[in-house]
């Protein structure tokens, strides 16, 4: 279930992205949700512990 949750949250950045190149102003790239987040401390707290899972379970393997 959690591999399905991270799958969701890969597609919606992407495409966020997809569609911040498309059509343009308004739409925020991932780059720029990640940067957002970054800027608030449950935003950081989320991606150190989804970095954390990512490790756990892909590279500790």
């Amino acid at each position: 279930m959690n591999v399905v949750l991270w799958l969701v949250a890969a597609g919606a950045l992407g495409i966020c992205e997809v569609a911040s190149r498309r059509l343009g102003r308004g739409w925020p790239t991932a780059a720029q949700i990640v940067n957002r987040a970054r800027g608030h401390l449950v935003g950081r707290a989320v991606l150190v512990v989804g970095w954390v899972w990512l490790g756990w379970h892909v590279f500790a393997r």
